[in-house]
């Protein structure tokens, strides 16, 4: 509720799609908190504000765009490696930005001259939440160093599609190999049973797809999916951590919603300790 708070603080929404999800973060604050919607697929700017039931105007506020090229057409932005379009929006107090762009290329800290940024992801398949990790990693390193920018305070991320990860883009391989459960094959195997443990019952030739199957019932497939999940976001938690951020990995809706009920929070430890100060100092 604080201005100068709101002010400084920037949801960056990573694999927006359709930008549902930053539209109703926007709407949940009275649009007072900027939102930087990013993803790489040309949906994202299809939206027309003027047909939203948001009831948001259609102005464009390129004046806004505090030292970016900003364009409704190609034009290069220093916060990626690539090519891109970004859009901003004035629809409120705060500006909404549209960018399309892959997370991989993406500078978080180059998103804004300054500002605290809260990173968000509804649905980032396989590996782009590694990729996304990363990404906001190696913004918390740049402003250790006294980059300056946007730096990433928050991050709150549900990872899903597992079946889509790959043993060369996981984030923390070291983790898996001190459990004995590295390279390529064993993992392959852990991200097989995450998937097979979604299903309600397993047919015949999915028992035949994979012969050491048939040794164990469906539950014992879904609990060993459970566990195989768990520890791989473990090991995103641990990276998490060791690169100074307070992380936890939190149950938010029931696996009979949906079997991709885990998200990840993590916090800067420097912002943490900074409130823990200034509480203390506000007691005296």
């Amino acid at each position: 509720d604080d201005p100068k708070e709101n002010a400084e603080m920037v949801f960056v929404d990573l694999g927006a799609g359709k930008a549902l999800f930053s539209r109703l973060i926007y709407e949940m604050t009275q649009r007072n908190v900027e939102i930087i919607a990013v993803d790489r697929e040309d949906a994202l700017l299809n939206y027309d504000p003027k047909n939203s039931k948001l009831g948001l105007r259609n102005s464009m506020d390129v004046g806004s765009a505090q030292k970016q090229k900003v364009a409704e057409n190609c034009e290069h932005c220093p916060a990626t490696k690539a090519t891109l379009k970004t859009e901003i929006f004035s629809y409120g107090n705060a500006a909404f930005t549209r960018i399309l762009a892959d997370v991989v290329d993406l500078n978080i800290n180059a998103l804004r001259n300054r500002g605290k940024a809260v990173v968000v992801a509804k649905h980032l398949c396989g590996h782009a939440t590694d990729m996304a990790l990363s990404r906001c990693i190696s913004s918390s390193l740049k402003h250790a160093e006294g980059a300056k920018g946007l730096t990433v305070e928050i991050i709150c991320i549900a990872p899903c599609c597992h079946q889509k990860m790959r043993w060369h883009n996981y984030s923390n391989q070291k983790f898996l190999e001190s459990l004995g459960l590295g390279g390529k094959k064993m993992f392959t195997s852990l991200v097989n049973l995450i998937q097979l443990s979604r299903h309600q019952n397993l047919k015949k030739f999915e028992y035949r797809k994979w012969k050491g199957l048939k040794d164990f019932d469906f539950d014992t497939i879904k609990g060993l999916g459970r566990c195989s999940r768990r520890i791989l976001e473990e090991g995103r938690l641990r990276l998490l951590r060791e690169q100074g951020f307070h992380a936890e990995l939190v149950s938010y809706a029931d696996e009979s919603i949906t079997p991709d009920n885990l998200v990840i929070i993590a916090e800067r430890v420097q912002s943490l300790q900074g409130k823990k100060s200034g509480d203390s100092h506000s007691e005296k």
